[in-house]
Parts: C-alpha cells; sequence; structure tokens
C-alpha cells in the first residue's frame, strides 16, 4: 500500500501542467444556436487516447447549472468536434464551459473556454443580443462638433438582467498610429457614451453684419475608427463572453453655423470694467449659446514682480441667462492695467476669441491716472539762435517715449503720418535701452500749414505746393507682456498747443530783438 502511494505521489509530480500553451487540446471553432439547441464545433487537436471533455451550461435566468458532457475513452471518438446541447429554452441567455484536457507524454494539457450564447426566439427571425452601439456628432450640451460620440446602450431588459457587462474596445486607425481604447456598459446605467477627442483642421468664415461664424472641420490625423463588443456575464470564478461583432467607419469632415458673441466696448467707472458684449439670438440656432467669459486684470507700472491677490483680479461668467455686460470689480483708482478677455465655447464646435487691451482706473475725483504707458515730449516753442536768426536745429520736433514706471517692458509705438504727402506710418520701439525716440516727423509741416511762422517761407521756399496736413498727431502703443501685446487705445495731441499762434511768436521775436538791441547799447555805453 504504501508502495503504490509512492508511486502514485511521484508520478503527479512528473506530470506538468500546460494550459493552452500547445495545440493539444480541442477548443471551440463556432457555436450554433436555434431556439432549443446550442451545436459546438470545435477543433480535434492532439490523439484521442487520453483526451477528456467536459461541457457545463448555466441558464443566466434561473441561475441552472447543468452538466451536459463529460466524455473520455471510447465515447468521444464518437461525437468528437460536434457537440449538441439539447432541451433548451427560446430566447434565453445561457453560459457554456468546454473544458478540454489532454495527456501526452506524461505531461497535462488543459484549456477551459467560457462562452455566451443566446437561443433564437420561438416567434420571429429577428435576433437582437441586446446592447447597441452606435456613432454620432453632437454639437450641443457642451459637447463639439469636432469630436466622435460613441454610445453604447442596453436594448433588451431581458439582457441587461442576465448578463453584467458590455466591454466595448475601440481602435482609431490615425497616421502612422493606432490609438486604442475602451470603455463598459455596466447593468447598473441604462447607456453609457465615449468622447473620442479628435484633432482637427478647421476652416472658419464669418459673417460681421448678422454674427453668423462657419466651420469646416477635417480630421487631422486620424481617419478611421473600429469598434468591437464583448458581452460578459460574470459568476463566481466564471467569466462567459460573447462576441457581438466588430464595425468600421469612416471619420469624414463636417460642416456647421453658429451664432458667435462679439466683443463690443468697455469703459471703467467707480473701479468697475465693464465689457460689453453683443449677441443676437436667432431661431435659426436653436442650440443655446453654452459659453464661458473670463476676464481677469494686472498692475501696470508695478516693479513688483510677484503679484498680491489685490494686483491681480479674475471673475468667470457662464453666458447661460446673461445679459450682455460683464464686469471686473475691484479696481484700485489711479491705476493702469493689462486685461484679457477671453470669450470660450465649445458647442457646436470649438471658437475661442480673445482680446488684450490696457485701461486705467481713473482718480477718485475722475481725472486720468497719472503715469501713463507712453506719451509725447514736444520740443520747446523757441525757433531763434541768440542773434534772432532761425535756427532750423529748433524746428518742432517731437520725442515719443516711456513712462519710467514700465521697466522691463517692451512697447511698439505705432505713429500716424499727419500730412498727406507722407504715406507711411512710423513704428518704434521702446525698451530700457532705448526709453525715448525722435519720432522722424516734419512738424514744421503741420505749423506752417496752420499757423504760419517767420520762418515759413525759409522753410518752405522750394515747395511748389504746402501739403495738407491734421494738427493732430495720433499713436496706439502695444505693451509686449509674456510675448503677446495688449493694446492701449488711440491718443491724440495737437501739435498747435504746444506751439502757440504766429501772434505770439511775433511778440517773442519783438521781445527778443528788442533785447539784443539793448544788450548791444549796453556794451556800446560801456566802451
Amino acid at each position: 500500500m504504501g508502495l503504490q502511494l509512492l508511486h502514485r505521489f511521484i508520478r503527479i509530480s512528473f506530470l506538468r501542467l500546460a494550459c493552452a500553451a500547445l495545440p493539444f487540446t480541442d477548443h471551440i471553432l463556432f457555436i450554433e444556436t436555434s431556439y432549443d439547441q446550442a451545436v459546438l464545433t470545435t477543433s480535434k487537436d492532439g490523439p484521442v487516447e487520453n483526451l477528456h471533455i467536459k461541457i457545463d451550461t448555466i441558464d443566466l435566468f434561473t441561475g441552472r447549472e447543468t452538466l451536459v458532457f463529460d466524455l473520455t475513452g471510447p465515447l468521444i471518438m464518437l461525437s468528437r468536434g460536434r457537440y449538441t446541447i439539447n432541451f433548451l429554452k427560446a430566447n434565453r441567455w445561457y453560459g457554456i464551459m468546454f473544458r478540454s484536457e489532454n495527456i501526452i507524454d506524461g505531461v497535462l494539457h488543459m484549456s477551459v473556454e467560457e462562452k455566451l450564447i443566446r437561443t433564437q426566439p420561438m416567434s420571429s427571425s429577428r435576433f437582437d443580443t441586446g446592447v447597441q452601439v452606435s456613432d454620432r456628432r453632437k454639437g450641443t450640451d457642451g459637447y463639439r462638433l469636432e469630436d466622435l460620440l460613441l454610445m453604447a446602450e442596453w436594448t433588451d431588459p431581458i439582457t441587461r438582467q442576465n448578463l453584467s457587462e458590455a466591454l466595448i474596445k475601440v481602435k482609431m486607425q490615425c497616421d502612422n498610429s493606432l490609438a486604442e481604447s475602451s470603455f463598459v456598459l455596466d447593468k447598473a446605467e441604462l447607456s453609457t457614451e465615449k468622447i473620442l477627442e479628435i484633432e482637427t483642421q478647421y476652416e472658419f468664415g464669418t459673417n460681421d453684419s448678422s454674427q453668423d461664424i462657419t466651420a469646416i472641420m477635417t480630421p487631422k490625423y486620424c481617419h478611421r475608427v473600429c469598434w468591437t463588443t464583448e458581452l460578459h456575464a460574470k459568476k463566481p470564478g466564471h467569466q462567459y463572453t460573447f462576441d457581438n461583432g466588430t464595425v468600421c467607419k469612416d471619420i469624414a469632415a463636417i460642416a456647421a453655423s453658429t451664432r458667435m458673441r462679439r466683443f463690443h466696448s468697455y469703459e471703467v467707472h467707480d473701479g468697475d470694467l465693464t465689457i460689453y458684449t453683443q449677441y443676437n439670438y436667432d431661431i435659426q440656432y436653436s442650440i443655446p449659446e453654452l459659453a464661458t467669459i473670463r476676464i481677469t486684470a494686472f498692475q501696470l507700472g508695478n516693479e513688483n514682480q510677484s503679484l498680491t491677490d489685490t494686483e491681480f483680479l479674475a471673475v468667470e461668467y457662464s453666458t447661460t441667462n446673461h445679459t450682455d455686460e460683464y464686469v471686473l470689480h475691484k479696481m484700485i483708482p489711479n491705476t493702469w492695467y493689462a486685461v484679457r478677455y477671453e470669450y470660450m465655447r465649445t458647442s457646436p464646435f470649438q471658437i475661442y476669441d480673445e482680446q488684450r487691451f490696457v485701461v486705467e482706473s481713473p482718480k477718485q475725483n475722475g481725472t486720468s491716472a497719472d503715469h501713463p504707458p507712453v506719451h509725447m515730449e514736444f520740443s520747446p516753442n523757441l525757433f531763434y539762435s541768440p542773434t534772432g536768426k532761425i535756427d532750423h536745429s529748433l524746428l518742432p520736433n517731437v520725442h515719443v517715449a516711456r513712462d519710467l514706471y514700465y521697466k522691463r517692458q517692451r512697447v511698439l509705438v505705432s505713429v500716424e503720418a499727419p500730412c498727406d504727402n507722407d504715406e507711411n506710418n512710423t513704428q518704434v520701439w521702446l525698451s530700457d535701452i532705448q526709453p525715448s525716440t525722435r519720432l522722424p516727423l516734419d512738424l514744421g509741416e503741420v505749423v506752417c500749414v496752420h499757423s504760419p511762422r517767420p520762418f515759413c517761407d525759409q522753410y518752405y521756399m522750394r515747395r511748389d505746393k504746402a501739403p495738407h496736413c491734421d494738427t493732430k498727431i495720433c499713436y496706439t502703443a502695444q505693451i509686449l507682456i509674456d510675448n503677446e501685446f495688449y493694446d492701449t487705445e488711440q491718443v491724440c495731441e495737437d501739435v498747435l498747443e504746444h506751439y502757440p499762434s504766429s501772434s505770439h511768436s511775433c511778440s517773442y521775436l519783438s521781445s527778443l530783438r528788442l533785447l539784443l538791441v539793448l544788450y548791444y547799447a549796453k556794451r556800446l555805453t560801456w566802451r
């Protein structure tokens, strides 16, 4: 007895277990079902002498388990490769466990497959697996038309009750790559969805009068999507699966139109920055405007690099049920701010609009804030040398300068040409290296055309025709902050206010000549 036990122990010890590692076990090729039976067609791998086939079923509606086949030896020769399971209920889900064992040269090979089947209905030829996966483009409720929306839903309450979940495996075929993902439809939910974000190329067209914007959206890299659905029924120690097939579709370009909110204007009053926008609702676009408006502002002319809560202001609004006015509070009086306005919308497609500008929060008495970013410096109203002759080096000129409070910030200033004989506007950069520069403008033209001076005849003696000049010089500035420009409002200054009328010049000239006469008279007296 002891020798027999030792021999049995040694025999088992030398048995090596190989689970479906080599084609020495039978496996399921396909399953056919009718309303009352299922036929399993299997492979015939390996010899039959030590083959052992076992087939169990479980009725997923009742939970009843049944051992259908337990075959070895001569019995298996009669049915190997085709196994018929009878006495099934119509239109019902079953789990089938197919177990194949074979001992070859002392090695135990074993494989286990667990499959789901559903028998055919009695009165209809339509076979419903109970789960449907569909694709669509959705441009409402915050979804983007650019993206592909996959929705999985239970279509049969019995399937949802009997099974555990549906696993959807997704593959997007992209240029030189394959993007894979998956999502699960659980029996606890009626439906679920998966958003496939697709990088897109846009072609936009706008209509300023109607605020319409049209977009043609074309996938940039990924052009085809496939999904495979697997149904799962989980029981203790088992997971039965059903392959519900694979569907493939091309990802096509899509076009859509919608209405866009426009940035209109802004103003600052009592520390509140109010931004006025415009959105004209049209019944043609029944999609609500689900958008976000964000306003941020930070102080300018502040050398402190670390911004405090007071120095940095921010607010965010939803456009849903909101007016066209959006307010940023708590601006400090007598302060300049760089402001960013952002309009962000995802439905029906992605829209982003941004405005960057500079505003002043006036003093409490309503006067302008100190230290504007840029100002003009006009030359003195002195055109004569001590001898009383016209000095052309002293003729009218103007410098544009960056304020001292704006160190470390580069400013691009654009100046409009005041005279029609100069078609080119002037652009200059102001920086720490060059905070001020003389503008290449001939202010003598402006002065002489509108308010003739004694020097004007000599100054224009070679001109055939006097140009037409505006008395105002207008400029705008763009402050460069983190490689982004913030625009100031246009500022205009009247040249003639800096150079009084000719009567003043003549009185000045007369006084100057009188002083020179007295000066030379005194010198003669001293002699």
